[in-house]
Order: structure tokens, then sequence, then C-alpha cells
């Protein structure tokens, strides 16, 4: 591990951007060409489509505790479509906006493959393996069985190619970002051996991270998924919304909410000694720190803007916001009964999904009042109707 987090910094920090793109060409070729092996040895001969696959009565029917989980991922996911950094600097990246739309494209077409021959790979290898529970385990424990030496080498060697197809672009990304905003000065933010030298300690300093966190919990792999998405998610995905959609919020409201979010996420999970797999009342540490930084956004919002803020002018929207809130505050009448019962683990779901309603709520139906005469000034440049004063001073 501290092998292969040495190598992706050296040949990104060397290479930059390029270096990135041709070695994950090339790891893209690897991790394809393991997969095909794999699922040539499991697939072949065996009636995967006919053979049933063993019941876990735990994934049996929409109660089933299984279903936490797969709400977890398909909201992290969803999340990520305002929250993933490295994708957006790859499509910006783009010499225009036609390839950029069509690397999105076929990257998407290209998914939708490798999600299905890995379900396939689990379907064989649980048939297998009726009593063992890792599906990291039975999948390469079945692949000996079934499969030569050399092919189980070059799968191993698919799945390092897919790490690194995985972690060195999210090492670039972050540390792009990280050494620009943390080290970076105003007077050089368009020095690009400056910009080069942040980014290459900031991978240092996550590459340090990254050993440091795999040797206090190493058998922990599932519970540093939980950290990650509750760390991640916390602290980016309300400001990302807020950047994007909300200019009213405040740099103040934005940093608290990500200190609140992050301590409540990781807070929550303490409850539970750390756990990977059971948190208090059933809801994922991720959905706490989501909604807490998302709460605390919409409080400090209208507490910083207490006298700026009015009803949005605009009719439509600011019916649109009451119908978005109505729909939260239904499905806060409704958690009680998810409190207990066979539907429990849609709990944190449904609190969460209330609170993004009212985001959206707070959002939609107020507005800033336009800033009127120069006394109004000092609060405009901390942000209140910034555009409009840009405007006047611009005309005089």
């Amino acid at each position: 591990m501290i092998l292969t987090t040495l190598l992706v910094i050296l040949y990104v920090s060397l290479g930059g951007l390029w270096s990135l793109a041709y070695v994950q060409v090339a790891n893209l070729v690897l991790f394809t060409v393991g997969l095909a092996v794999a699922a040539y040895y499991s697939l072949h001969g065996h009636a995967v489509f006919t053979t049933p696959v063993p019941k876990q009565p735990h994934f049996q029917g929409l109660a089933g505790g299984g279903l936490a989980m797969i709400l977890v991922w398909f909201g992290m996911n969803i999340l990520n479509s305002v929250s993933a950094q490295a994708e957006f600097q790859t499509i910006s990246s783009a010499k225009s906006v036609r390839k950029g739309k069509l690397g999105v494209y076929l990257s998407s077409i290209v998914l939708v493959g490798f999600a299905i021959v890995p379900t396939l790979l689990g379907m064989a290898a649980r048939t297998h393996h009726i009593a063992m529970k890792s599906g990291l385990l039975a999948f390469p424990t079945y692949l000996r069985m079934v499969a030569p030496h050399w092919a189980v080498l070059l799968v191993g060697l698919g799945f390092w190619a897919a790490a690194l197809i995985w972690c060195a672009p999210l090492m670039f990304s972050g540390a792009s970002s990280f050494g620009l905003d943390l080290f970076n000065r105003k007077q050089q933010s368009h020095d690009t051996s400056a910009v080069r030298r942040f980014t290459r300690l900031s991978m240092l300093i996550q590459g340090a991270l990254i050993v440091i966190y795999a040797l206090i919990r190493p058998g922990e792999l599932a519970w540093w998924a939980v950290f990650g998405l509750t760390l991640r998610n916390a602290a980016i995905v309300g400001p990302t919304l807020t950047f994007l959609l909300w200019p009213a919020v405040r740099e103040r409201t934005v940093l608290l909410s990500m200190v609140v979010g992050v301590a409540g996420g990781l807070g929550w999970n303490a409850f539970t000694g750390f756990s990977a797999t059971t948190f208090a009342f059933h809801i994922n540490p991720m959905w706490v720190g989501t909604g807490l930084s998302m709460t605390v956004i919409i409080l400090g919002t209208f507490f910083e803007n207490r006298k700026a803020l009015q009803w949005n002018r605009q009719l439509k929207k600011r019916y649109l916001g009451w119908s978005i809130g109505a729909i939260g505050l239904l499905l806060i009448i409704a958690s009680p009964a998810l409190t207990h019962g066979a539907y429990r683990s849609l709990l944190g779901v449904d609190l969460f999904l209330s609170i993004l309603c009212l985001f959206f709520t707070a959002m939609l139906s107020t507005e800033l009042r336009d800033c009127a005469n120069e006394a109004e000034l000092s609060n405009c440049q901390r942000g209140i109707c910034g555009k409009k004063i840009r405007r006047i001073l611009e005309s005089r």
C-alpha cells in the first residue's frame, strides 16, 4: 500500500494531468483484461442465469437489513453529482464542449458493462460459497477454484489497476484544490511554479494521511467507506449546493456547517463504537452529517440575512418552494412511524430528504432585497446583492 501510494504521487507529481491521463488509459486496459479473464473462467460452463442464488433472509424484500446499505450507496452517488470535484475537473479539461459531452456519454455506457459483469461474478461466487458472508473473500476464493494461476494473477493486477483508477484522479483533484485553498496566496494564484509546488506538497500530505488511516484500522475496510462518505458529504454537499444555487449564504455559515456536519456525523458513529454496520436508530452517519450541515446552512442564512431577506417576488418560485416544503413536512410527520418495525432502516433517508426539501423551500421562497443606497455597501461587499452594487459602481 505504501509503495502504491508513493508510485501514484511520483507519476502524478512529475507528469501532472498528462501522465495521469496516459496511466489511466493503461490502467483501464489492464482492468478490462482482468475483468474479461475473470468473467471467462467464472462464467464459462456456469449457468449463472438459471442457477438460483442461495437466499439471504436479510436481503429479501424492501424491509430487509440490506436496504439501508443499498440506499446509502444510491444516495452517495446521487450526492456525488454535486460534489464529485474530480469529475468536474476532468470534464472541464476537455478541449471543447462536444468532446466533454462525448466523454461523459461514453464513460456512462462503459460503466453499465462494468456494473453488470461484476454482478454476475458475485452471483457465481455466491452459489459456491453460501456460508461466506464477505463477497470480497468469496469471489477470489471461487476464482482460485476455477482459474489457473496465471489468470488469478492477471485478475489481481486488474484489481490493482482499478484501485489506481479510483485513487489517482482523486489525489490529484484533492491536492490541486487543497494546495490552492490552504497554502496559496492571492498574488501567487497565477504563478504556475507555485501552483505545482503547492500541489506536490498537498499530495505528500494526502499520501501520508492514506497510509496513517489504513494502519489505524487495517482490518476494517467497510468502516473506511462509512468514514469517507460521512466526512466527504457532510463537508461538501451542502456548501456546493449553496455555491451553485443560493448566493445569499455567507462564508461563516458555510464554514460552521462543515464543522457541525462532520462532527455530528462522526459523533453519531461514535455512539456505536465506530461500527461499520451498527448505527444508532439504524441511521447511517452520512445522513446525519449531511443533514446537519444543510440544517446549519438554512438557519445560519436566515440569521445572518434576517434584515435583508424577503419573500421571492416570482410567484412560481415561491409556490414551488412551498410545495416542496409541504413534502418535507409530510416526511417529518411520517418519521415516527419508521422508528420501529420492518421499515426502520428508512428513517435516516426520510429525515435527510425532509431537510433537503426544506433547504430548497428556503432557497426558492426567499430572496435578498435590492441594495438601494451606498449605506448598504459594506453589507453588499460581504455577499448581499453583490451584482447590484457592481452595476452601480460601473455606471458611475
